[in-house]
């Protein structure tokens, strides 16, 4: 269920009304030292994108935590 929540928030460009910025990483936005990369919404990269996201979930699930970050890590980069 997570996987579909982060799939919805990372395509739409949105953030969760309750997840508030904090201040250092509003003054380093202003600074133009923090951008927010754009997401390309090829089919290609959006498969790829749902099968990583359920890959890393599956494997929180399975308690195999090294793998799920490994996953997760690759995902934000």
């Amino acid at each position: 269920m997570q996987s579909y929540v982060d799939f919805f928030y990372i395509t739409n460009n949105t953030t969760p009304s309750y997840i508030t910025a904090s201040e250092a990483y509003i003054h380093e936005k202003e600074l133009k030292r923090k951008e927010k990369a754009e997401f390309d919404h090829t089919p290609e990269r959006l498969t790829q994108l749902r099968d990583d996201l359920c890959s890393g979930e599956d494997e929180m699930r399975s308690q195999k935590y090294v793998s799920a970050f490994k996953i997760y890590t690759r995902l934000a980069n």
